[in-house]
C-alpha cells in the first residue's frame, strides 16, 4: 500500500529546504497564483519509494503557471543563475542552477517548466502554447502516473487517477492510446520503462488494450531520432530487477518493438545467467545490448549508427564485440578433435585471449555475452570466471623463438605457428612454462 501521509510530509520537507525556498520565494514575487509544484519522477517516488527522495540535495522538476521568460526574469532578479538548454526553453523549461556549497564548485539543478498545452504534434516535435490551468497541463502528459503534482502544503493533485494506478502497479495512457502514441512514438518505449519502475513480474498482459495499441503503432518508432531511442532503451536495459527486465524485453520482442528499433536486435537471453551467477555488480546497458544482438558483420556499426552512440560508448561497444579469434581459425595445434570440441575450444580461446588483453570487468562482461549467445544454440559453457581470468600473464615465447627452433625465415607462417602454440598454452590454463612451450613447438611443428 502507498503511504499518503508520509508522502505529504516529505513534500513539505522538500519545499522547506533552503534552495527550494529561495526559488519559490523568487517566483512568488511575480504572481498571486500558486506558482510552484513538484512534478514527475519525484512524485512517483514519494509514493512508491519515499526513501529515494529524502535527500534534500537532489535535483527536482517543477511546474509553474508563469511563462518561461517571466520565470527567467524573476530568478535572475533574485540572484539565481539560469540556463537555457536546446529547444527546451521554447517548450517552456528554464533550468535554475544553485551551488550545493560555497566551496565545492558542485551545483544542483531545478527544471522549471511552464504549464502548457500541445497545439500541434507530428510524432517527433510539438508546438505548444502556455496556460495557467494545472489540469490542462496534466491532459497533455503521457501516463496517469506522470501527471501527479505536489504543492508546498503537502497536497498531491491527481487529475487522472494516477495514485490508483500506482496502487495497482499499472501504466495507463491519458486519453486515447493510439492518439497519444501518434503524437510521440517514444511513448511506446516509455510505457515499458515505467512498467519496469512500477511493476512486478507478470504484470504486462499482451491482451490489454494498451498493448494492442502499441503493437499497431510500432512502425512509428522508425521516425524517432537515435538519441531519443537510446536514451529510453538504456533505461530499460538498466532496470535492476533481472526478472522484471527480462519480462519487459520478452514482451517488447513479442510486440515487435525490439525489431522496430533495429532488425538485428532479437531478445535477451543473458538473464538466466545473471540470475544464477554472482558475477559482481549488474552490467550496464551496453553489455545487455550486445547480448541482444545477433552476430554478424556490420551489425555493430549499424546499431551504433541507429542509436547514435557517443564516441566513448562506441569504443566500449566495439570492445565488447571485438572478435579476438581470426576470421578463419586455424586448427593447427588442435589435432584430432571433433567439430564440437573445436567450437568449444574456440569459444574458450576468445575469452582467454580477452583475459590477456582486458581487465576483469570486460572479461566478465564478455563471458556473459558468450554464455547468452551459446545458450541460444543450447551449448554448454563454463561459468566460472576464475577459469578465464587469472590476471595478465605474458606468453613465454616469441616469433624469434619460432624461427630459431624451426630454422625458418620470416613469413606469415611464423605468426600462425606462434598463435597455435599460444592457443595451446591458453587452453592449458597458462600453466606451461617457457621450456614446455618450446618443447610443444618442436614436437608439433618441427620436422617429423
Amino acid at each position: 500500500m502507498l503511504n499518503h501521509d508520509s508522502a505529504g510530509e516529505t513534500l513539505r520537507q522538500l519545499f522547506a529546504t533552503p534552495d527550494v525556498v529561495k526559488v519559490h520565494q523568487a517566483l512568488a514575487a511575480g504572481s498571486e497564483l500558486e506558482v510552484l509544484r513538484i512534478v514527475g519522477g519525484t512524485m512517483r517516488d514519494l509514493l512508491l519509494a519515499p526513501d529515494k527522495v529524502r535527500d534534500p540535495s537532489q535535483d527536482l522538476d517543477f511546474a509553474t503557471p508563469l511563462r518561461p521568460d517571466k520565470v527567467e526574469q524573476l530568478l535572475n532578479e533574485a540572484g539565481i543563475k539560469t540556463i537555457r538548454k536546446g529547444r527546451s526553453f521554447e517548450h517552456g523549461t528554464v533550468i535554475a542552477v544553485l551551488p550545493r556549497s560555497e566551496s565545492s564548485g558542485d551545483y544542483r539543478q531545478f527544471e522549471i517548466t511552464s504549464l502548457r498545452r500541445d497545439i500541434k504534434t507530428d510524432g517527433r516535435h510539438a508546438e505548444v502554447d502556455f496556460t495557467e490551468d494545472w489540469q490542462e497541463d496534466s491532459n497533455r502528459r503521457d501516463f496517469s502516473i506522470n501527471a501527479l503534482y505536489g504543492d508546498s502544503q503537502g497536497t498531491i493533485h491527481d487529475f487522472h487517477h494516477g495514485i490508483g494506478d500506482l496502487e495497482e502497479r499499472v501504466v495507463r495512457f491519458i486519453g486515447n492510446r493510439e492518439e497519444r502514441i501518434e503524437e510521440d512514438a517514444l511513448r511506446i518505449l516509455r510505457f515499458f520503462r515505467f512498467s519496469g519502475l512500477v511493476g512486478e513480474t507478470g504484470y504486462i498482459d499482451p491482451n490489454r488494450w494498451c498493448m494492442r495499441a502499441i503493437q499497431s503503432k510500432t512502425h512509428l518508432i522508425d521516425r524517432l531520432s537515435g538519441e531519443r531511442v537510446w536514451m529510453e532503451l538504456q533505461k530499460i536495459l538498466s532496470i535492476s530487477d533481472n526478472k522484471i527486465r527480462s519480462e519487459i524485453l520478452r514482451v517488447m520482442k513479442a510486440m515487435g518493438v525490439l525489431e522496430a528499433i533495429h532488425p538485428s536486435i532479437s531478445e535477451i537471453e543473458v538473464e538466466w545467467l545473471l540470475n544464477k551467477q554472482k558475477l559482481a555488480e549488474p552490467f550496464d546497458a551496453l553489455v545487455h545490448l550486445t547480448a541482444l544482438l545477433a552476430q554478424g558483420d556490420g551489425v555493430i556499426q549499424e546499431v551504433a549508427e541507429r542509436l547514435r552512440l557517443t564516441h566513448k560508448e562506441l569504443n566500449s561497444f566495439k570492445v565488447l564485440n571485438e572478435p579476438l579469434l581470426p576470421r578463419k581459425v586455424t586448427n593447427v595445434g588442435l589435432p584430432e578433435k571433433s567439430e564440437e570440441k573445436l567450437e568449444a575450444d574456440k569459444r574458450n580461446l576468445d575469452l582467454l585471449r580477452a583475459s590477456q588483453k582486458y581487465d576483469e570487468e570486460i572479461v566478465r562482461a564478455r563471458l556473459c555475452i558468450t554464455a547468452a549467445r551459446d545458450n541460444r544454440n543450447n551449448k554448454a559453457l563454463s561459468l566460472d570466471l576464475t577459469e578465464y581470468y587469472r590476471g595478465k600473464i605474458s606468453f613465454h615465447i616469441t616469433g624469434d623463438d619460432v624461427m630459431r627452433e624451426l630454422e625458418i625465415s620470416p613469413s606469415p607462417q611464423v605468426g600462425e605457428i606462434l598463435q597455435a602454440v599460444e592457443d595451446w598454452w591458453l587452453l592449458g590454463k597458462r600453466e606451461a612454462g617457457r621450456e614446455a612451450c618450446l618443447e610443444y613447438l618442436r614436437k608439433e611443428f618441427g620436422e617429423k
